[in-house]
């Protein structure tokens, strides 16, 4: 029972400092467990650390160091083991001999030793540098780069043996206190009137080692001497642990993440890890900045919105709401019969509100989050915003290539990254953001095939104007293909484009065209050359449909931009994580359309991939903030936090993957299939199931701020989902009210 409050108490106090919503599962008791957090302090808290803090008692008592190295140690390895004796007051150098591990620990333990420091060579240069902690762990691993002993120091002078100041700059991040208590642990607490100094300087995870003696040489002059030794160390790993306990779990932060690609999803990542971690973040991808001419089609924003509001800064997100166009209704037409008959129409707003669980798409105002922009609009204003991240740098490179690095002795195992114009480059996480086409994701799923539908769309965008201004979109349904057309936002100062968008079925069998995937599916957004002419194909193919053009005759001008694709049906349950094969703590994992690609036909493509980067960069978050607190195992690895992303994800965007994939197929029907599709749309308009899959398909899963409430996916919650949908058939009435 006190696990279990411990574990509610963390989560409302991680709601309360990052300013999120309470986890549903402790609002009820909320009040007590408000008053229980008011009451405690550092030192009182409850579950800060799984176990007792593992320095709690330092400082009682002076620490006990014992210093050794590897074995058959050289001449210069002994003595630079020989100066880190005389650097720790109160530290006992012992020869290894033929001590194993577990011998030199248990030894050390009966002899009541604090801690044991452990250097390591390669080739007669020390490069390593193991601290364990006694009797329970944790040990910390580093490697050694440019050790310079005493005697190599010119003019250095004399040492002193009293107890040294310390000073600790750069350890200021959840990682770098826990690596300062490791180092503190070793020395005892200093008289004030000590003139021995030493100096771990940390800067961008490389820590610097000083030795200096000072002296006065007046009221406000100081003379520093270096006595030596000098080296810069590097952690690479934390282990739950001795050094000799093999089985113990390993602690490794994500401290660099490559996001391969820089489309939606992958800017949406990369600010959102930026957000939530100290990481360093690389996005690689060519087409950066993103280029101000027309890019691709229109999308709906609804619950990407709602996310967004969480990922980007408040002034960012204004602005950013000012570039798009509000959507305030769908309207559905029938033409099959040669003249117009509506089929639905929905209210968003209406809509949204009137489902409780789309709380997360209504503002305090009582407005909604539904939008629609350009897919160049929203690139632009989140590259804007990546780029404003300390952290975060960009490469102007393809990634052609993913393969697990070698691992040897002082370093932890990564994955490279290899691209067109770079040599490989080693992460701690990949995340593959490349889209439909992804590179990563031949790594994570070396068979994935993609199954031509049979189905084609054709995009018509006209030129940004002032003049368009409304607010809804409309489908006008014919025989054997359909049609829309709607307003998407593309810049400041009201500016939008228009955007008509043609669906039909080709000629072919289904999976005909898949050789010609990667160009056919048009993963580039390559528009299609004017010398086509292209605005006169899309009008007869109108015609061939039995559809009106006037309704488009003021966007398929041939000053439009045109594209054309093939849809693709992706296999939704294949892995999106690819582990190292040394570690659970390195893994490449997918995001957005590399994970899910999913037909286009209820618009949800983008807003999916913003939910998942949201999601995913709070698991690394939580991640490494665990590490950093020491309490990593009790929510388990890395590889298993991504499985856990996966899961939470998966449920809605397979949902909504085969959802869209049935309506593709219901809305390009011809003949007896047409009339089955109208009167299908027609019932569905009535009893408010259109109304309640589009909805559903727009709300954010997990809700935003609950990212982190539950472990893995609940299954039956997801069946209740799929339950409910097919319901509607047998019981329509409950679609007429709220749930």
């Amino acid at each position: 029972m006190a696990e279990a409050s411990s574990k509610d108490k963390n989560l409302l106090k991680r709601a309360i400092e990052n300013g999120t919503k309470v986890a549903t599962e402790i609002r009820e008791s909320y009040d007590t467990l408000k008053r229980s957090l008011d009451t405690e302090d550092d030192k009182t808290g409850e579950g800060v650390q799984a176990i007792d803090d593992e320095y709690g008692e330092v400082g009682l008592a002076d620490p006990r160091v014992c210093v050794t190295t590897s074995r058959e140690p050289s001449s210069r390895l002994k003595q630079f083991s020989k100066e880190l004796a005389l650097i720790v007051p109160n530290a006992t150098r012992i020869n290894r001999g033929g001590y194993r591990i577990d011998e030199l620990v248990q030894s050390a333990k009966e002899s009541d030793f604090t801690d044991v420091v452990m250097v390591q060579e390669t080739r007669g240069e020390p490069d390593g540098l193991v601290i364990s902690h006694l009797p329970h762990g944790p040990t910390a691993f580093f490697s050694l780069t440019g050790t310079v002993l005493r005697h190599d120091i010119e003019g250095v002078g004399s040492m002193s043996e009293v107890y040294p100041h310390l000073i600790l700059e750069g350890f200021s991040t959840s990682l770098g206190k826990r690596v300062g208590n490791i180092l503190k642990a070793l020395f005892p607490v200093p008289k004030h009137d000590s003139k021995r100094v030493l100096t771990f300087r940390n800067d961008d995870d490389f820590i610097s080692f000083r030795h200096h003696m000072y002296t006065k040489s007046g009221m406000d002059k100081v003379t520093l001497s270096e006595v030596g030794p000098r080296f810069e160390m590097r952690l690479y790993k934390v282990r739950l642990g001795t050094i000799d306990m093999k089985d113990a779990e390993d602690e490794y932060p994500v401290r660099t993440i490559a996001v391969c690609g820089g489309g939606i999803t992958g800017l949406a990542c990369a600010k959102a890890l930026s957000k939530n971690t100290d990481a360093k973040i690389t996005v690689f991808e060519p087409n950066l900045p993103p280029p101000k001419a027309i890019v691709g089609g229109g999308i709906q924003l609804n619950g990407g919105a709602a996310v967004l509001r969480s990922i980007l800064d408040e002034d960012e997100f204004a602005s950013f709401k000012d570039l798009m166009n509000p959507m305030k209704s769908i309207i559905s037409r029938s033409f099959v019969s040669g003249e117009s008959s509506e089929l639905l129409r929905i209210d968003a707003d209406s809509a949204i509100k009137s489902l409780r669980s789309a709380k997360d798409l209504v503002r305090p105002n009582g407005s909604t989050d539904s939008y629609t922009v350009m897919r160049c609009t929203l690139l632009e204003a989140l590259h804007s915003s990546a780029s404003k991240c300390s952290n975060v740098e960009f490469v102007t490179s393809a990634v052609t290539g993913v393969e697990e690095s070698s691992v040897k002795e002082g370093s932890t195992p990564k994955f490279n990254i290899h691209t067109t114009s770079s040599p490989p480059q080693p992460f701690d996480l990949v995340v593959g953001c490349d889209g439909v086409s992804s590179t990563v994701k031949s790594f994570v799923s070396p068979s994935a095939k993609a199954i031509y539908s049979n189905i084609r769309i054709s995009w018509a965008v006209s030129p940004p104007s002032t003049e368009h201004n409304e607010t809804g979109l409309e489908q006008f349904f014919g025989d054997g293909g359909y049609a829309l057309k709607g307003t998407y936002g593309y810049g400041k100062g009201g500016e939008n484009c228009k955007m008509a968008v043609l669906v039909y079925r080709e000629g072919r069998r289904v999976g005909k065209r898949g050789e010609e995937r990667v160009e056919d599916e048009n993963s580039s957004w390559n528009a299609s050359p004017s010398s086509s002419s292209p605005s006169s194909s899309f009008t007869s193919r109108l015609s061939s449909f039995g559809l009106p053009s006037t309704p488009f005759s003021t966007i398929t001008t041939p000053s439009a931009t045109y594209f054309d694709l093939g849809v693709y049906f992706h296999n939704p349950f294949l892995p999106w994580v690819a582990p190292h094969p040394l570690s659970n703590h390195t893994a490449v994992v997918l995001c957005g359309d590399a994970a899910h690609a999913m037909p286009p036909f209820l618009g949800q493509g983008a807003n999916q991939g913003i939910r998942d980067a949201d999601v995913l960069a709070k698991t690394v978050g939580r991640y490494n903030e665990e590490v950093s607190a020491g309490i990593s195992e009790a929510n388990g690895s890395l590889l298993e936090r991504l499985e856990g992303y996966r899961s939470k994800r998966w449920a809605q965007t397979t949902q909504i993957t085969l959802k869209s994939a049935f309506l593709g197929y219901l809305e390009v029907g011809g003949g007896a299939l047409s009339e089955f599709r109208d009167n299908f749309f027609a019932f569905a308009g009535k009893v408010g199931l259109a109304r309640y899959i589009w909805v559903d398909g727009a709300t954010p899963k997990p809700r935003v701020g609950e990212e982190g409430a539950t472990k893995g996916f609940k299954l039956r919650e997801s069946l209740e989902r799929g339950q409910l949908f097919l319901s509607a058939l047998t019981d329509p009435a409950k679609f007429m009210d709220d749930e």
